[in-house]
């Protein structure tokens, strides 16, 4: 079986869409995080799709307010090293007079207010809210942006939601192989993995986390190490575990012979249950993807991989794992192995009701599973190598009682 889950390269996503300011109008108050000026402005309710009515904030309209000009300015807006940024709003002029503006800003970076558009009302024949949406120009991407809306207090605008987004910024990933070869690299992301075959550039929102994962031997050769940014960045390990905050040159380097690195295969087993996910990584610090038992892994001597199998299934719970035939001490969930060749890493469980410990779960166990439950001396007497609670607790809150006895049934019948 496969150990990886393959996508297309087409799917990886290059960035994601960010939001650096929202409000939709809910509080009982206008936010005072989100606006550090509201002159003239109320909260109000307004109506929306089919009648329906929802928060809003009014700029003027109301025959207390003296004849300024409102203003809902937003607080500072840090949008360095954001690559573009979008303002979208909306809004419901059916109480404007038609031609009374609403004019829109945004503070430059040399603290000029700068006009963004400048919305004349409509004639009267909105029925509610419309949306709008612009662009914000690069000169309002720096680090105290500030968005704000002016219109004359007579006007009565109401405004809906406002949102300013836009993409994260991205860093740039070179993968590459030496010498040059066709195979490729995977990289995983967020579990998924995906296949780069290098030379490829390819960009990341900032902050990514990816493991890359070269092929263990490529033609004649075998992997040596990878190399970032020209300096060597691990020792003899095939996965990569990088962040990136930076354009980033990662480079796969093989050579024809190294002393003590063959190509091998580890089996990744568990057993008597099966499909068991088991955390997969170089240490146990990176742990990045899980393989599905019955499972094999292509590697080479000497290599370290670490595994971690879940303590509990659905249907089972860990002993210990064996590696090559040895056992090794009971209830170590994490195993950090170094390749010898072809190894056999056995991930032992035993199964959830099986209570006459034959690794099978059938009517033979039911007996047994009442005698443990009503009479634990009992149990023991007849099965003293048996861990009774081990077994016997399906529902995993630490004994085993009436409240085992649904899931018992539930396992049973499953099988």
């Amino acid at each position: 079986q496969d150990v990886t889950r393959r996508a297309s390269l087409a799917s990886v996503p290059d960035a994601a869409e960010n939001r650096y300011f929202f409000d939709d109008f809910s509080r009982a108050v206008v936010d005072p995080r989100n606006w550090e000026a509201a002159i003239g402005v109320e909260l109000a309710r307004a109506g929306g799709e089919h009648g329906a009515s929802v928060a809003a904030v009014r700029l003027g309209g109301a025959a207390t307010l003296p004849e300024t000009t409102c203003e809902l300015r937003s607080v500072a807006i840090a949008l360095t090293r954001v690559p573009d940024a979008t303002l979208s709003y909306t809004l419901d002029d059916r109480d404007v007079e038609a031609g009374e503006p609403l004019v829109v800003e945004y503070l430059s970076g040399d603290g000029r207010w700068m006009i963004l558009e400048r919305v004349a009302a409509e004639p009267r024949v909105s029925s509610g809210f419309r949306g709008r949406v612009c662009a914000l120009p690069s000169d309002a991407l720096h680090a105290e942006s500030r968005i704000r809306f002016r219109a004359a207090a007579r006007a009565g605008w109401c405004l809906g939601e406002v949102c300013l987004s836009g993409s994260e910024p991205a860093c740039t990933l070179t993968l590459g192989m030496r010498p040059p070869s066709v195979e490729d690299v995977e990289v995983v992301l967020e579990g998924e993995h995906y296949q780069y075959t290098p030379p490829l550039t390819r960009s990341f929102r900032r902050g990514t986390r990816l493991h890359l994962i070269a092929p263990p031997v490529v033609n004649d050769y075998v992997f040596s190490r990878w190399s970032v940014n020209g300096a060597a960045a691990s020792d003899g390990e095939r996965v990569l575990s990088i962040k990136l905050n930076q354009p980033t040159e990662a480079l796969a380097v093989y050579r024809p012979w190294i002393r003590g690195r063959t190509p091998a295969s580890v089996a990744i087993v568990a057993a008597p249950d099966y499909d068991v996910p088991i955390e997969l990584g170089p240490d146990s610090e990176r742990l990045f993807t899980s393989v599905i038992t019955d499972a094999e892994y292509p590697c080479l001597t000497g290599e370290r991989v670490t595994l971690l199998a879940p303590s509990r299934t659905e249907r089972a719970v860990f002993v210990r794992w064996v590696v090559n035939g040895e056992a090794l001490p009971e209830g170590r969930t994490m195993l950090e192995h170094r390749v010898v060749g072809n190894d056999f890493l056995l991930a032992e469980y035993v199964l959830l009701g099986d209570m006459n410990a034959d690794d099978l779960l059938d009517k033979f166990d039911v007996d047994e599973f009442v005698l443990a439950l009503i009479d634990p001396a009992g149990y023991a007497e007849r099965h003293p190598q048996v861990d009774r609670l081990q077994r016997g607790d399906v529902n995993g809150d630490g004994v085993v009682d009436a409240l085992d006895i649904e899931g018992f049934v539930d396992l049973l019948f499953e099988d």
